[in-house]
């Protein structure tokens, strides 16, 4: 793979500085102009010519930056919505295409500059010339961008009347599917609401993918809460089924899916333990919701002797609430924190990701850990505060499935070991964003938050995760017993088995099954890019007035560096030219990024090659 070195750089830059000086031949005037023309039709054939001419690109960047930093932003973004396309995408991953796809389709990006947003229907027309999918692929890609017909063809929309003084008239419509199963009501309050469904088709067309990904994300879960969560007592392996298959369901959002995939196995874990109660136990329990049952059944058997199976009872454990006496008190997280900074440290060592990390830390990095709600993940880092945030409930749910309280835990250093050795790998993950955003600080450089900086933080915790479990017994033994039960462990095991597998693969793998949400860094540095030349150019209409009040009060770069590519996307106006014009020379000069996340890949594929091939102490199997 060729790297973009800083020698090769700095010459290309001299020799293009060279020519600037005499300005643009009429030549390269007619190229540059068939690039802005190709690219203003979405032309990929003009994004490849125009990534190609490097030397060009170098000299319209000297001479006229904004231009340059334009065309760039839309080759690269085009480039991207093009890859993006062309994978191959499972049947069962329309949810994580789309959420790709809402990401790039916006309003005030760079592929609406094309022509190709925000209407999402013009992705198909797009595909369409410029693309040979099958019949197959193009139905998905339609239900990704969630069209009208891939949605609603052959339901039925029956109408809900009301009266009123003698008249009467429409409150909702009630959808249903071809085999007349109930998908979802569209009340008078809902913003899609129209009163016909020709009418409501035609409104759905000018909605951008994230409109109406959010739109039916959140009929979804209100749906899941309403009806089955707060609704329903039933966990009978029938209604396991039903509500698995419930066709809205199909319409969650990522946090919806978590929400759906725990009720459906806090309904699998209470069924599996009914088998031992009495009719008085189970007569108790019909009138309460999974999470009251849940609750229940795990008082009812900590207290039993005569327990059921070890499996089922942890696996009840980890799915319930936690009760008044297991959540952390103030108290109990500043001991418990106090006692993981150190721990943790220690328990790494051992891994090559681990020694990195520490060697990272005893370098004289600050190490602040903090038990919070991560509302939705399991631990992250905030670049913010500088604090890396283990979810309170992740180590809740492992101290019950483990029958430790949190008053047991601070006086028992074997339990402590095991709670650490638990989060360690994702504590490595999170530790690897902290050691990127000091990397950007000391580059001087603008780090948006990208799909590159997950594939190198899941690559250094797959590799911790592999060598831990071979090298350490208990380590190894947590897992096995926990990946019964939690989520957690299960997504552990099996990125650090993807990362054994084919490690070619594997930031594929990482793209497209976690991380779908997360912009590349191509889409990330394209839109800022795009903004920030647009915004370049709007402030040269501006009076001197305007100008003074963006420069007196506008954000500096130290702010500005610290947004997200979406941030100065929607505040692009708020932000002081020079920061702006550093923020365009940051990501014009792309290879230093490219340059670190492919050391980054290398030093982990390097790093697991010595670990396979080196002579370890094999772990026989739990």
């Amino acid at each position: 793979m060729k790297r973009l070195t800083l020698l090769s750089f700095l010459f290309s830059l001299a020799l293009a500085g060279s020519a600037a000086a005499q300005g643009l031949t009429p030549q390269e005037t007619a190229r540059i102009a068939a690039f802005e023309a190709g690219l203003s039709s979405a032309s990929p054939a003009a994004a490849r010519a125009m990534a190609a001419d490097r030397e060009l690109m170098d000299k319209l960047m000297l001479l006229e930056p904004e231009r340059a930093a334009d065309l760039k932003a839309k080759a690269a973004a085009l480039a991207n919505f093009e890859r993006q396309l062309d994978k191959e995408w499972e049947a069962d991953q329309a949810r994580n295409l789309s959420t790709t796809l809402a990401l790039l389709l916006t309003k005030e990006g760079p592929l609406a500059k094309m022509g190709l947003a925000p209407q999402p229907e013009k992705t198909l027309a797009w595909a369409a010339k410029n693309k040979t999918y099958s019949a197959e692929k193009t139905r998905l890609i339609g239900k990704a961008l969630k069209n009208w017909e891939a949605i609603f063809d052959g339901f039925s929309f029956n109408p809900k009347m009301q009266n009123a003084g003698g008249t009467s008239y429409l409150t909702a419509w009630t959808v249903k599917t071809s085999t007349g199963a109930y998908f979802l009501e569209i009340g008078r309050s809902d913003f899609i609401f129209r009163n016909t469904p020709a009418a409501m088709r035609t409104f759905w067309l000018d909605l951008t993918l994230r409109e109406r990904n959010d739109y039916l994300a959140s009929k979804a879960a209100s749906l899941l809460s309403g009806a089955f969560i707060d609704g329903s007592t039933r966990t009978d392996a029938n209604f396991q089924g039903f509500v698995s298959g419930f066709p809205t369901f199909e319409y969650l959002d990522a946090a919806g899916k978590g929400r759906l995939d725990r009720y459906i196995s806090q309904m699998k874990a209470a069924e599996d333990v009914k088998a031992k109660l009495s009719a008085t136990q189970l007569a108790n329990l019909k009138t309460q919701t999974v999470e009251q049952q849940m609750l229940q059944l795990g008082s009812l058997f900590d207290k039993s002797e005569a327990r059921t199976g070890v499996v089922a009872e942890r696996t009840l454990d980890a799915n319930r609430p936690s009760r008044p006496d297991e959540n952390i008190s103030a108290q109990n997280n500043d001991l418990i924190t106090g006692m993981l900074r150190s721990s943790l440290t220690r328990e790494i060592k051992g891994s090559a990701p681990g020694d990195r990390v520490a060697a990272f830390y005893a370098a004289g990095n600050k190490l602040d850990i903090a038990i919070e709600s991560c509302q939705g993940c399991h631990a992250k880092y905030e670049p913010s505060s500088g604090r890396i945030i283990i979810d309170s409930e992740l180590v809740q749910q492992y101290l019950r499935a483990n029958n430790i309280t949190p008053d047991a835990l601070v006086k028992d250093k074997f339990a402590m070991a095991g709670l650490t050795k638990y989060i360690s790998p994702i504590f490595v993950h999170e530790a690897t964003h902290q050691m990127q955003h000091k990397w950007a600080a000391d580059a001087g450089v603008y780090k948006p938050y990208t799909q590159e900086d997950e594939m190198e933080a899941l690559s250094m915790e797959a590799l911790h995760t592999s060598q831990k479990k071979t090298s350490d017994l208990r380590y190894r033994f947590i897992f096995v017993k926990m990946g019964k039960s939690s989520t957690y462990a299960q997504q552990r095991v099996e990125v650090s088995k993807r990362f054994e597998g084919n490690q070619e693969e594997f930031g594929e793998f990482v793209r497209k099954q976690y991380y779908y949400g997360v912009p590349s860094f191509d889409a990330a540095s394209s839109q800022v890019l795009s903004a920030v030349s647009g915004e370049l150019e709007r402030r040269r209409g501006l009076s001197a007035a305007e100008i003074k009040d963006v420069e007196d009060f506008g954000k500096d770069l130290n702010e500005a560096r610290k947004m997200s590519a979406q941030e100065i996307a929607d505040s692009v106006g708020d932000i002081k030219a020079s920061a702006l014009t550093q923020l365009q020379k940051d990501l014009m000069n792309s290879g230093v990024y490219t340059q670190h996340y492919a050391g980054a890949e290398d030093w982990a594929a390097s790093m697991s090659k010595a670990g396979a091939s080196s002579k370890r102490t094999v772990v026989p199997a739990v």
